[in-house]
């Protein structure tokens, strides 16, 4: 059996690597293609790509590092959760590994615009079709991101749901992480299917709640080793 320390010194790993995606997620999405992705104005968007490629590939490499992060934190999930419902705790690791995938194709997608773009085997393009080009990859990578963040919230709902019955960390989060799975995937719903209908970004706030407590407890508390123990031996 394990040691008692052990469950908690994986805990607190976990919480470290949540903290690093949550950091990574912000830079990508909210510093590098909030900042240079203008909506709707390929010809601006581009100008501001080229005039940062630095920043751009950093925010390519940024979702890189969280793939890695989130695949390393899909193990650890389960490992830590099997006392709660082997099952569901496989599932739930599952679907975080399906994101992951998911999400690391659609991180080429960031980096494509920049072959057409930053010259290559496409520069001799007119700049006006580079810049269409360009725009519709971008486009391209917010719905692949969209189609992520869904397998992503049936993971979080899972996840919810296993620390919500483990008795070793705190219900309340794994309810708030239900909700926030239910809210991202109602996001995405209105950006594919229902798109009359745009809750961006209030409908996020859940989510940020939710993994910023779950990220926070495992980060100073851990779990409570003794239940984890008692649960495990059961």
């Amino acid at each position: 059996m394990k040691p008692e320390t052990a469950p908690r010194l994986e805990a607190r790993i976990a919480g470290l690597l949540y903290l690093a995606i949550m950091v990574l997620a912000m830079f990508a999405e909210g510093v590098v293609r909030g900042d240079l992705i203008v909506d709707g104005d390929a010809a601006q968007t581009a100008q501001r790509i080229i005039g940062a490629q630095a920043l751009y590939r950093l925010g390519g490499g940024a979702d890189l590092i969280a793939v890695l992060c989130d695949a390393a934190l899909a193990a650890l999930f389960y490992d830590l959760l099997k006392p709660a419902g082997k099952t569901l705790s496989l599932l739930a690791a599952f679907f975080r590994l399906a994101y992951a995938a998911m999400f690391g194709m659609v991180a080429m997608l960031h980096f494509a615009p920049l072959s057409v773009l930053a010259g290559g085997g496409v520069s001799a393009l007119p700049a006006t079709e580079a810049q269409a080009i360009g725009y519709l990859l971008i486009k391209l990578h917010g719905v692949g991101y969209n189609v992520a963040l869904t397998l992503f919230g049936l993971h979080c709902i899972l996840l919810g749901v296993l620390i919500a019955k483990s008795r070793f960390l705190p219900a309340v989060i794994g309810w708030l992480l239900v909700a926030a799975g239910g809210c991202y995937i109602a996001n995405s719903a209105t950006h594919l299917v229902f798109t009359r209908f745009d809750f961006f970004p209030w409908i996020m706030l859940p989510g940020l709640l939710a993994e910023g407590s779950l990220t926070l407890w495992l980060l100073i508390v851990g779990l409570n080793a003794k239940k984890w123990e008692e649960r495990a031996a059961a």
